[in-house]
């Protein structure tokens, strides 16, 4: 898979490597108490302990102007994505283990439809932070090689949380969390999520 660094000046349209910001103790200090799953994909949207950290709130000073946010873990074994997301606000990403973002643009979505042809993949290394714009399609990491991928992961506050009261909306089935998924993903299909989301076909 080709792919291009969080540092390079393809990567500014969807976001900004955080490159001012010192993530190494935030790193080292929530690695040594998270559990990587031993297959699939865990996502903790808060976790009380790393949003106590200092590292995180600076995040909440300096990208999100002093906005209650959230702060938890991705980790796992993606190898592919099987639908694209977006959110009203910034989300930031940590990485404790080198990882691959595959992002895309929101503009690109046409009737409710995206293709992952349109995605670009970037490196993220260990240590490294970037916000994502709120214009960015994006999903779970994936990983670099045949180790598993850990990440932090800050949002607005509320962000990913059940809806109280089911709501006619295409889209959004959860807080803030705008989805397009793949026909494949019979389970999000069936949960009401709409089948927007078109797979790149590789050979």
């Amino acid at each position: 898979m080709f792919y291009q660094s969080v540092k390079s000046d393809s990567f500014l349209k969807y976001g900004q490597h955080l490159k001012d910001i010192s993530f190494h103790e935030l790193c080292d200090y929530v690695s040594a108490k998270v559990k990587i799953p031993g297959d699939g994909n865990e996502y903790f949207a808060s976790q009380d302990f790393i949003e106590q950290h200092a590292a995180i709130k600076e995040i909440q000073n300096r990208v999100y102007g002093e906005m209650e946010i959230q702060a938890g873990t991705c980790s796992g074994h993606n190898t592919t994505i099987p639908a694209v997301e977006f959110h009203q606000g910034s989300e930031v990403i940590i990485a404790m283990t080198d990882c691959l973002l595959k992002v895309g643009k929101r503009e690109d979505i046409s009737e409710n439809v995206y293709e992952e042809s349109k995605m670009e993949t970037f490196l993220l290394k260990k240590g490294e932070g970037v916000e994502l714009y709120g214009t960015t399609l994006h999903y779970s990491p994936l990983k670099l090689d045949e180790m598993p991928y850990s990440t932090i992961v800050c949002l607005l506050k509320g962000t990913n949380q059940a809806i109280p009261e089911k709501k006619e909306s295409l889209l959004v089935k959860k807080k803030n969390k705008f989805m397009l998924v793949s026909k494949e993903r019979e389970d999000k299909t069936a949960d009401g999520y709409f089948p927007g989301f078109i797979r790149q076909v590789t050979f």
